[in-house]
Order: C-alpha cells, then sequence, then structure tokens
C-alpha cells in the first residue's frame, strides 16, 4: 500500500513538470546512405507550439566537417504539424571522399534555431539493385524453384 501511495505521489507531483518541458527534436534517416541514390530524412519538433521553423538540413566530410558537401532549407509549420519528410542525394562525385578507407562516413546534422542534432551516417557506393534469374518466368505462392 505504501509504495502505490509513493508512486502515485510521484506522478501527481511530476505531472506540471512535464507539461512545462521544452519542445523535443528530431532528426531521423537511415543507418545506410547511398551515393547518387534518393534518401529519406525525417525531421520534427515534437510539443512545439510557436511559430514557423526554420531548419537546414546538410552534409558534411567525416571526419574534419570542413566541406559541406549536401545541403538543404525546409520550415516546419503548424499546417505540416511541425514536421517535414524531405528527400537528399550524396553527389556520386568521389573527389568528396578518400579512396584509402574501406568504410566512408558524412554528418549528417539538422540545425534547428535553438539545438543542432548530430548523426554519423555509413556511406554506400553500390547502387542497390538486383537483379534475380530462377528457372520459372512466374511463380505462385504454392509453386517450388530453384534460384
Amino acid at each position: 500500500m505504501d509504495v502505490k501511495l509513493l508512486f502515485l505521489t510521484v506522478i501527481v507531483l511530476s505531472s506540471p513538470l512535464l507539461t512545462l518541458c521544452d519542445p523535443l527534436f528530431v532528426l531521423s534517416a537511415p543507418n545506410l546512405l547511398r551515393v547518387g541514390s534518393s534518401e529519406n530524412v525525417f525531421v520534427e519538433a515534437q510539443d512545439y507550439s510557436g511559430g514557423d521553423l526554420n531548419v537546414k538540413i546538410f552534409v558534411k566530410d567525416h571526419p574534419n566537417k570542413h566541406t559541406e558537401i549536401w545541403s538543404r532549407s525546409v520550415t516546419l509549420t503548424a499546417g505540416n504539424n511541425f514536421q517535414i519528410l524531405t528527400d537528399i542525394m550524396i553527389p556520386d562525385d568521389r573527389g568528396y571522399f578518400s579512396d584509402d578507407a574501406l568504410n566512408q562516413y558524412v554528418y549528417l546534422k539538422a540545425q534547428f534555431p535553438s539545438v543542432t542534432l548530430e548523426k554519423v551516417v555509413m556511406l554506400s557506393f553500390q547502387s542497390g539493385y538486383i537483379f534475380v534469374q530462377t528457372d520459372k518466368p512466374i511463380y505462385t505462392p504454392a509453386s517450388t524453384g530453384m534460384i
């Protein structure tokens, strides 16, 4: 009984603090970006009730952060619920990337007016297409075959 009363007291006393929290800013992207292909990036300001937010999304070289490879500005408004899904494309110009390392990475950043979010993302230089050839022209879910 005492544990339940203590738990209820903690919940009641912390609920005003939860309503006074600052907005949560979100940057979501794939763990692997394909060079030369369009990829989706999601930015959001949760629990934000102010005016429009201008967010700059950009990609910089890893690990130096000297070269800006790609950038775009988006506006989060109440009309889009302060969230947007936008596409990015890393150019396939190999001048940005060194050839001596096996794995290449970039910094993906979303710069909100009050905070900057950053994520290190691995690059893939493969196209991502797979060609599968089978021994039958058409398969049904019940049929078997060899690849």
